[in-house]
């Protein structure tokens, strides 16, 4: 495993935060828009793929073992699952 420099670390968290704040923006217009099955669904994708990289860049699980980053990301599949079940019952 090659080191990682400073200068990477600065690029990483830059990108992972620019991110984010691009997709809480997809969000927040998701959330004025008419609601119907498609934009809840994009807005259900746009929270999973937040909460995929607050877990892999934010919370460093990246270059954990495996197991946790299944762990996590399996949670945050199970939750939305859940979520879009709820709503489609409803």
């Amino acid at each position: 495993m090659k080191p990682v420099t400073a200068s990477l670390k600065k690029t990483v968290s830059f990108t992972s935060l620019a991110t984010l704040l691009v997709l809480t923006g997809i969000s927040f217009v998701l959330g004025y828009l008419p609601a119907s099955q498609l934009i809840m669904m994009l807005a259900l994708v746009v929270t999973l793929i937040k909460g995929h990289v607050i877990v892999d860049y934010f919370m460093g699980l990246r270059h954990c073992q495996p197991l946790w980053r299944i762990v996590m990301n399996g949670y945050l599949v199970l939750i939305g699952s859940l979520i879009a079940i709820a709503y489609f019952i409803s």
